[in-house]
Protein backbone atom coordinates (compact mmCIF):
# COMPACT_ATOMS: atom_id res chain seq x y z
CA UNK A 1 0.00 0.00 0.00
CA UNK A 2 3.03 2.49 0.92
CA UNK A 3 4.33 2.25 -2.79
CA UNK A 4 0.69 2.86 -4.69
CA UNK A 5 0.67 5.65 -2.14
CA UNK A 6 4.15 6.65 -3.25
CA UNK A 7 3.65 6.66 -7.00
CA UNK A 8 0.28 8.27 -6.76
CA UNK A 9 1.91 10.90 -4.91
CA UNK A 10 4.63 11.11 -7.19
CA UNK A 11 2.01 11.72 -9.79
CA UNK A 12 0.06 14.42 -8.18
CA UNK A 13 3.26 16.78 -7.01
CA UNK A 14 4.45 16.20 -10.56
CA UNK A 15 0.88 17.87 -12.01
CA UNK A 16 0.23 20.02 -9.39
CA UNK A 17 3.05 21.23 -7.48
CA UNK A 18 2.89 21.00 -3.38
CA UNK A 19 0.15 23.62 -2.68
CA UNK A 20 -1.66 21.96 -5.50
CA UNK A 21 -1.28 18.31 -4.17
CA UNK A 22 -4.26 16.61 -2.64
CA UNK A 23 -4.27 13.85 0.18
CA UNK A 24 -7.63 13.14 -0.90
CA UNK A 25 -6.58 12.80 -4.54
CA UNK A 26 -3.55 10.96 -3.73
CA UNK A 27 -5.70 8.40 -1.63
CA UNK A 28 -7.99 7.78 -4.15
CA UNK A 29 -5.45 7.15 -7.03
CA UNK A 30 -3.65 4.40 -4.64
CA UNK A 31 -7.08 2.92 -3.73
CA UNK A 32 -6.52 3.82 0.22
CA UNK A 33 -8.10 6.42 2.67
CA UNK A 34 -6.76 9.58 3.57
CA UNK A 35 -6.08 8.33 7.22
CA UNK A 36 -3.96 5.47 5.41
CA UNK A 37 -2.19 8.22 3.90
CA UNK A 38 -1.58 10.04 7.47
CA UNK A 39 -0.56 6.75 8.74
CA UNK A 40 2.27 6.10 6.76
CA UNK A 41 3.67 9.67 6.30
CA UNK A 42 2.03 11.59 9.13
CA UNK A 43 1.19 14.90 7.04
CA UNK A 44 0.85 16.25 3.48
CA UNK A 45 4.08 17.62 3.82
CA UNK A 46 6.00 14.31 4.89
CA UNK A 47 4.44 12.67 2.39
CA UNK A 48 5.83 14.93 -0.13
CA UNK A 49 9.10 14.50 1.60
CA UNK A 50 9.32 11.11 0.88
CA UNK A 51 8.35 11.56 -2.89
CA UNK A 52 11.61 13.95 -2.85
CA UNK A 53 13.81 11.90 -1.48
CA UNK A 54 12.62 8.88 -3.73
CA UNK A 55 13.20 11.23 -6.55
CA UNK A 56 16.28 12.44 -5.60
CA UNK A 57 17.83 8.89 -5.12
CA UNK A 58 17.08 7.70 -8.26
CA UNK A 59 18.50 10.89 -9.68
CA UNK A 60 21.57 10.28 -7.54
CA UNK A 61 21.83 6.73 -8.73
CA UNK A 62 21.20 8.05 -12.47
CA UNK A 63 23.91 10.34 -12.36
CA UNK A 64 26.77 8.42 -10.40
CA UNK A 65 26.09 5.98 -12.92
CA UNK A 66 27.77 7.98 -15.36
CA UNK A 67 31.78 7.34 -15.73
CA UNK A 68 34.25 9.47 -16.14
CA UNK A 69 34.42 9.72 -20.36
CA UNK A 70 37.73 8.69 -22.25
CA UNK A 71 38.40 11.28 -23.73
CA UNK A 72 36.02 14.22 -25.60
CA UNK A 73 33.81 16.13 -22.76
CA UNK A 74 30.95 16.24 -24.87
CA UNK A 75 30.45 12.66 -24.98
CA UNK A 76 30.70 13.02 -20.87
CA UNK A 77 27.63 15.53 -20.69
CA UNK A 78 25.58 13.92 -22.95
CA UNK A 79 25.79 10.61 -20.95
CA UNK A 80 24.87 13.00 -17.58
CA UNK A 81 21.79 14.81 -19.66
CA UNK A 82 20.75 11.05 -21.23
CA UNK A 83 21.18 9.30 -17.49
CA UNK A 84 18.87 11.96 -15.90
CA UNK A 85 16.24 11.88 -18.94
CA UNK A 86 15.82 7.86 -18.33
CA UNK A 87 13.98 8.90 -15.21
CA UNK A 88 9.82 8.51 -15.63
CA UNK A 89 8.43 12.00 -16.78
CA UNK A 90 6.88 12.98 -12.96
CA UNK A 91 9.86 12.04 -11.25
CA UNK A 92 11.82 14.57 -13.67
CA UNK A 93 8.36 16.99 -13.03
CA UNK A 94 9.03 16.67 -9.22
CA UNK A 95 13.09 17.19 -9.27
CA UNK A 96 13.04 20.12 -11.48
CA UNK A 97 10.03 21.64 -9.47
CA UNK A 98 12.33 21.09 -6.56
CA UNK A 99 15.71 22.21 -8.35
CA UNK A 100 14.09 25.55 -9.61
CA UNK A 101 12.56 26.15 -6.20
CA UNK A 102 13.42 27.54 -2.63
CA UNK A 103 13.70 25.22 0.13
CA UNK A 104 10.45 23.99 1.47
CA UNK A 105 9.10 22.02 4.80
CA UNK A 106 9.60 18.74 2.82
CA UNK A 107 12.92 19.93 0.94
CA UNK A 108 15.47 21.99 3.32
CA UNK A 109 17.86 24.00 2.02
CA UNK A 110 20.51 21.47 3.35
CA UNK A 111 18.41 18.56 1.16
CA UNK A 112 18.73 20.93 -1.47
CA UNK A 113 22.50 21.93 -1.25
CA UNK A 114 23.81 18.21 -0.99
CA UNK A 115 21.63 17.08 -4.20
CA UNK A 116 23.45 20.43 -6.30
CA UNK A 117 26.49 19.17 -4.88
CA UNK A 118 26.26 15.44 -5.64
CA UNK A 119 25.30 16.91 -9.33
CA UNK A 120 29.02 19.06 -9.18
CA UNK A 121 31.01 15.93 -8.12
CA UNK A 122 29.11 14.36 -11.24
CA UNK A 123 29.86 16.99 -13.39
CA UNK A 124 33.45 17.37 -11.87
CA UNK A 125 34.07 13.86 -12.65
CA UNK A 126 32.69 13.72 -16.60
CA UNK A 127 34.78 16.98 -17.35
CA UNK A 128 37.47 15.45 -15.43
CA UNK A 129 41.06 15.95 -17.63
CA UNK A 130 38.83 18.37 -20.19
CA UNK A 131 40.70 21.31 -18.55
CA UNK A 132 37.79 23.46 -17.70
CA UNK A 133 38.05 26.20 -14.94
CA UNK A 134 36.13 25.57 -11.85
CA UNK A 135 33.67 28.36 -12.68
CA UNK A 136 33.02 26.98 -15.83
CA UNK A 137 32.42 23.72 -14.43
CA UNK A 138 29.61 25.42 -12.05
CA UNK A 139 27.87 27.55 -15.11
CA UNK A 140 27.92 23.90 -16.68
CA UNK A 141 26.13 22.69 -13.55
CA UNK A 142 23.49 25.47 -13.77
CA UNK A 143 23.10 25.23 -17.23
CA UNK A 144 22.38 21.38 -16.98
CA UNK A 145 19.57 22.11 -14.49
CA UNK A 146 17.86 24.69 -17.09
CA UNK A 147 18.53 22.37 -20.13
CA UNK A 148 17.15 19.64 -17.90
CA UNK A 149 13.65 21.88 -16.81
CA UNK A 150 13.32 23.17 -20.19
CA UNK A 151 13.82 19.50 -21.86
CA UNK A 152 11.03 18.63 -19.22
CA UNK A 153 8.21 21.27 -20.53
CA UNK A 154 8.84 19.93 -23.91
CA UNK A 155 8.37 16.37 -23.03
CA UNK A 156 5.22 17.43 -21.15
CA UNK A 157 4.23 19.68 -23.93
CA UNK A 158 3.90 16.21 -26.31
CA UNK A 159 6.87 16.32 -28.24
CA UNK A 160 8.27 12.88 -28.55
CA UNK A 161 10.99 11.88 -26.52
CA UNK A 162 13.44 10.90 -29.26
CA UNK A 163 12.66 14.16 -30.60
CA UNK A 164 13.81 15.76 -27.56
CA UNK A 165 16.72 13.50 -27.15
CA UNK A 166 18.16 14.30 -30.30
CA UNK A 167 18.03 17.59 -30.18
CA UNK A 168 19.65 17.61 -26.85
CA UNK A 169 22.44 15.82 -27.73
CA UNK A 170 23.30 18.42 -30.28
CA UNK A 171 22.84 20.93 -27.84
CA UNK A 172 25.42 18.83 -25.64
CA UNK A 173 27.26 18.43 -28.57
CA UNK A 174 27.36 22.58 -29.60
CA UNK A 175 28.25 22.71 -25.91
CA UNK A 176 31.26 20.35 -25.93
CA UNK A 177 32.60 21.54 -28.91
CA UNK A 178 32.75 25.54 -27.34
CA UNK A 179 34.30 23.52 -24.33
CA UNK A 180 37.14 22.13 -27.01
CA UNK A 181 37.86 25.85 -28.29
CA UNK A 182 38.28 27.50 -24.78
CA UNK A 183 40.66 24.84 -24.44
CA UNK A 184 43.16 26.06 -27.49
Amino acid sequence: MRRAVLDAALHELALHGPAGTSLERVAEAAGVTKPMVHYYFGSKDGLCRAVCVEAFAALDAAVLSVASPAGDASEGLWELVRAQLTLGLDALRVVCRCLQGAPTAFMSAADLYAVRRRRREALGRVLAGADVASAAEDALALLLDGALAALVATLTEGESRDAVLARARDAVSLLGRGLARERR
